[in-house]
């Protein structure tokens, strides 16, 4: 395992990479299993080769789509209905793709992972089987191909994506209906230590308890409320026990969280008193506390009590950008009497294995067993597999955690929100609390993403907060129109949603250019609580609501461009709910899942662009809700040598939709912007898309000499562009700026990447770091 940065200029350039393990780099001087050189540069890592049979491996196989398959059904019309079978070296299990009905040309978009020390040495090749599956007699057998693995990686890498040939049993070429030959666009990613992955560091363990609540308020009719208190930290979530009946409840309950002094500084922790009731429960109360209040006050092993104030603060505000805690506009609703401790982790590492061995090692030896680890999760009730507890965590598998895995295993971010942690650091720190482990532990959870819910979570990167966003009426109208209709949902979303969704789109947004719609702008700001400090103009000189939305901001002072001497750092392109990916292809295991969405799509059949170029290239989707200043700006500099518009339907670009089998990214109106960057970095596209009410653009070159009189440059193909100035701006309503990178150029920050892996947006500024050129 890897130890953190010692120098500061390493641990700067890690401040957003809070994993900090086995950094993911090119792979270099090497040939992938097709012949393809993988790199173009010997020197582009500087990573410690490892001998991958000492380490937990990971192969994730993608199978994206097929072209060219032959028919098997039977009709004038018929096609087939094609599925995959994945099989990883010798191994007896198979993966299986879905099947996709009535076509020859199918986009499976799935991906499959095996994992397991040494498995790379023990795979030669990976066996591709396609069929035609058939509900009256047995799946046809369409073709397959036999695709080599490399069995030695040194450094994690992921291949180019390829089309490879399909064969029949008699190892002679499939050919489709058309006559061309037949294929399946597959990709390997090599993870040489899995466990790596998951490494967090961290600098202390914050032992948060709350002790009761005085004068909570009361919303019952008849007799009490039953409150428990809710904690948020990030995506993890804590919740006392409900109390009966009371008014002045009393918990005594804590929760251990793994924190960062210097990643973490700016977080708030968010606490929830609720009602327990049989519907809905009710809030009670809402306090925030900071974390840079509790680094300062809990110096030197210094216990910190205060009294949190609960407000009645609205959800559309929970933002973690205001101070609540002094405005007075919100009703006071009680308090709640919490105590927070920190252990450093230095004390952590030279005290917690002997406070572990103390209460677990029953034969003295000195280390903890298997035998004892099992009775451990027997005692603390844990329902976890002892066995993978230690295929995961027993580095030198003698079925013994000595002191060095324990320490590890501190480290790993599944272990550290698990209520294993939670248990465990109450013993270290508390003792053995009579045999009573979780009587006053609060029951730890992780927020999972839901794609019907009318509110979306998403994590505040700079406070941590969990921000909850309201789907707007009309973005709820458009989802309803495209998924409610009992009529064929081909014919309502390619024709009548269309046509509904321009007209609706095209009318508001004529009317939004109106001069009476200037009237709107207070009511506008009021609601979504702007600071219109950062405008070029004050709000009752725009002469229209669309002028007032497309708005210039000040973004020298209130968005200043995030590493400014370094233009290998890639910026946020927008004000925006953010997600991204090492690999387009892994957006669409949870995120996107609109059935034909693949680059050749998203780009159009006209296209100039080389889409080869950027198969499996990483990938970026920056969400701007209605509310968010409207311009957007290029995360990199370079020159811009292809601008493309495509028309097309005006879908919503809510998560809600994503999350859902309409091709939305593929079918919206949209630009590309195709920007040449040269050295490390390559190419990048910009794809610009119109949404429900965001019918028209504006694409810029960069802002005005005056930007408070004139209006910003217009883009043309040949000019030159800057990182973090201007790009364009959208009129009224939401909207989304996607960028693709070419594969293996771009490291996201980690930080990101992790609310990825919860199925969580992240609330970013524009100009700020997003990651680096590699």
């Amino acid at each position: 395992r890897h130890t953190p940065p010692k120098n500061s200029e390493a641990q700067e350039e890690a401040k957003y990479n809070t994993t900090a393990g086995s950094k993911q780099h090119t792979r270099t001087g090497s040939k992938s299993p097709y012949g393809v050189d993988m790199t173009d540069n010997k020197d582009d890592y500087a990573e410690q080769k490892l001998n991958p049979d000492e380490y937990v491996n990971r192969m994730t196989v993608y199978v994206v789509q097929a072209r060219n398959l032959p028919k098997y059904d039977v009709g004038p019309n018929a096609k087939s209905d094609p599925y995959v079978k994945v099989r990883i070296g010798k191994s007896k299990n198979e993966f299986r793709t879905g099947t996709i009905r009535r076509e020859l040309n199918p986009v499976w978009n799935d991906s499959f992972v095996e994992e397991r020390q040494g498995l790379f040495s023990e795979v030669d090749d990976v066996t591709f089987e396609v069929f035609d599956h058939d509900k009256l007699s047995k799946d046809d057998f369409m073709g397959q191909c036999i695709v080599k693995t490399d069995k030695s990686p040194s450094v994690h890498y992921s291949t180019a994506v390829q089309w490879v040939p399909l064969v029949d049993k008699k190892n002679e070429p499939v050919k489709g209906q058309n006559g061309k030959p037949a294929a399946i666009q597959i990709k390997f990613k090599y993870t040489v230590n899995a466990e790596d992955m998951n490494i967090r560091y961290y600098t202390h363990v914050m032992e948060f308890t709350v002790k009761r609540g005085k004068n909570i308020r009361n919303k019952e009719w008849i007799g009490k409320s039953d409150p428990y208190v809710k904690m948020e930290w990030g995506a993890q979530s804590y919740e006392t026990r409900y109390l009966n009946n009371t008014t002045e409840p009393v918990w005594n309950e804590s929760a251990f969280i793994f924190v960062h002094e210097k990643y973490h500084s700016k977080y708030q922790l968010k606490l929830c008193v609720m009602d327990k009731d049989i519907n809905a429960d009710d809030q009670l109360g809402t306090g925030y506390v900071a974390a840079s209040e509790v680094f300062d006050k809990c110096k030197d092993n210094q216990t910190f009590s205060l009294d949190v104030n609960l407000r009645a603060i609205p959800v559309s505000l929970d933002r973690g950008l205001l101070d609540f805690q002094k405005n007075e506009q919100f009703k006071a609703w009680g308090d709640l009497e919490v105590q927070v401790k920190l252990k450093t982790k230095d004390d952590v590492d030279k005290e917690f294995y002997e406070a572990l061995v103390k209460t677990f090692d029953k034969n003295n030896d000195g280390v903890i067993d298997k035998n004892e680890v099992t009775e451990m999760f027997a005692e603390l009730k844990i329902p976890k597999n002892v066995d993978e507890f230690f295929s995961k965590f027993d580095e030198n598998n003698d079925m013994k955690l000595d002191e060095n895995e324990v320490i590890s295993m501190l480290q790993d971010s599944d272990f550290q929100g698990s209520e294993l942690a939670t248990q465990l650091m109450a013993i270290y720190l508390r003792g053995d609390l009579g045999g009573d482990y979780g009587k006053h532990l609060m029951a730890g959870f992780s927020h999972k993403h839901s794609s019907t819910s009318k509110v979306i979570k998403i994590k505040d990167r700079e406070t941590g907060l969990l921000v909850q966003e309201f789907v707007p009426s009309y973005v709820w109208y458009s989802l309803k129109l495209i998924y409610d209709v009992k009529l064929n949902r081909a014919m309502i979303q390619s024709k009548v949603a269309h046509k509904i969704l321009y007209q609706m789109s095209k009318k508001r947004g004529t009317s939004m250019d109106a001069p009476k719609s200037s009237s709107e702008i207070a009511g506008f700001i009021k609601q979504h609580n702007l600071d219109t400090r950062s405008l070029y103009k004050k709000p009752e000189q725009f002469k229209t609501f669309n002028d007032f939305f497309a708005r210039g901001m000040k973004v020298e002072e209130y968005r200043p461009l995030a590493y400014p001497d370094d233009e290998a750092v890639v910026v946020s392109p927008a004000d925006c709910r953010m997600m991204c990916w090492e690999s387009i292809l892994d957006s669409t295991k949870f995120w996107i899942k609109g059935s034909k969405f693949t680059l050749e799509n998203l780009c159009g059949p006209n296209t100039k662009v080389d889409v080869k170029k950027y198969n499996g290239g990483s990938f970026v989707i920056a969400r701007l809700a209605p509310q968010d200043y409207h311009r957007w700006h290029y995360p990199i500099g370079g020159k811009v040598i292809n601008v493309e518009k495509i028309d097309g339907a005006l879908y919503t670009v809510n998560p809600i939709a994503i999350n859902k089998p309409v091709d939305v990214y593929t079918q919206n109106k949209r630009a590309i912007v195709e920007i040449e960057c040269g050295g490390k970095t390559g190419n990048c596209i910009m794809f610009v898309i119109a949404a429900t009410m965001v019918g028209s653009y504006r694409l810029h070159r960069s802002d005005a000499e005056d930007p408070t009189k004139n209006d910003p440059i217009p883009l043309q193909v040949g000019d030159t562009i800057k990182r973090g100035d201007v790009a364009g701006e959208f009129r009224f309503g939401g909207s989304t700026i996607l960028l693709l990178f070419e594969p293996n150029k771009v490291k996201f920050d980690d930080d990101i990447i992790r609310n990825v892996e919860q199925q969580i947006e992240t609330l970013m500024q524009v100009r700020d770091r997003i990651g680096r050129v590699q």
